[in-house]
């Protein structure tokens, strides 16, 4: 869009703006443009959209870019599921960490180790790593 508009607008010093005069007799001052308002006025118009075609075509190559390298990467990874081998259900991929595991029933207290010795309280009994109430009986 901004290259359509820096082309439409090209040509307005052309248009605009006269030149030095072929004759120039001492009775009349010669009949130009001494201003550079149009000619500066063109001209930033002309880098503006220079500057915003560069800017937008940059931007769409790095976002091409940016897109093409995730779809490749999404390759890769479906490459590497496909010819992955086949893991038993419950275990979790390479990579990932391994299932939380939920205190059992009767959780009372934090965790615990039988060896070298029973860190639970009073009433409380040391299973699975952890301090537990023991079911009633």
């Amino acid at each position: 869009m901004a290259l359509v508009l820096a082309t439409a607008q090209v040509g307005c010093s052309i248009a605009f703006v006269k030149g030095r005069p072929d004759l120039i007799t001492p009775q009349a001052p010669p009949d130009c443009t001494e201003s550079m308002i149009v000619p500066g006025v063109e001209a930033a118009i002309s880098l503006t959209a220079i500057a915003s075609t560069l800017f937008l075509g940059l931007g769409a190559i790095a976002i091409g870019g940016f897109k093409v390298r995730r779809c490749r990467r999404a390759h890769e990874e479906h490459r590497a599921l496909r010819n992955a081998p086949m893991l038993q259900p419950g275990y979790p991929p390479p990579g990932y960490p391994p299932p939380v595991q939920m205190p059992p029933p009767g959780f009372e207290r934090g965790a615990c180790r039988i060896p070298p010795a029973p860190a639970c309280e009073a009433g409380l009994a040391c299973a699975s790593g952890y301090c537990v109430r023991p079911p009633m009986q």
